[in-house]
């Protein structure tokens, strides 16, 4: 089973300029290809352009 691990950033104004939050994602897939893996980070939010980190 692969598990998947990838970031999401949110932005907030905060004073004169915005801040950067980061929030960390680990979504166990169930599946056993890093194709299956990859689609079930993408359709949880994932960037497919950013990196994703796959554990096996």
């Amino acid at each position: 089973m692969i598990t998947v691990v990838f970031y999401t950033w949110s932005e907030e104004v905060k004073g004169n300029g915005f801040a950067e939050s980061e929030t960390r994602h680990e979504i166990a897939t169930g599946k056993t290809t890093i194709e299956e893996a990859f689609e079930v980070a993408v359709s949880n939010g994932a960037n497919p352009l950013d990196t994703i980190q796959y554990k096996f």
